[in-house]
């Protein structure tokens, strides 16, 4: 029987930059791993509402401003 690859998960934090991030979710996609693979984005920027429906990314939008970066992190 052949060894299941394990899960990864991905994680992007953001903030205003929708067309970096388009960039980044896309380069996501097309990634050829063949196990099972998911992209977090943690957006915090109060003035965004992400939407993005695709079973391997999840968007989790924050309203309230994150600093300094590691405690987005740990978010």
């Amino acid at each position: 029987m052949k060894d299941k690859l394990p899960k990864i998960s991905c994680y992007c934090c953001t903030f205003a930059r929708p067309r970096v991030l388009e960039e980044a979710v896309h380069s996501f996609l097309q990634q050829d791993y063949k196990g099972e693979k998911e992209l977090i984005i943690l957006n915090d920027c109060a003035e965004q509402n992400l939407i993005f429906e695709h079973p391997q990314i999840k968007i989790f939008n924050i309203k309230e401003r994150i600093t300094p970066l590691g405690e987005k992190f740990n978010k």
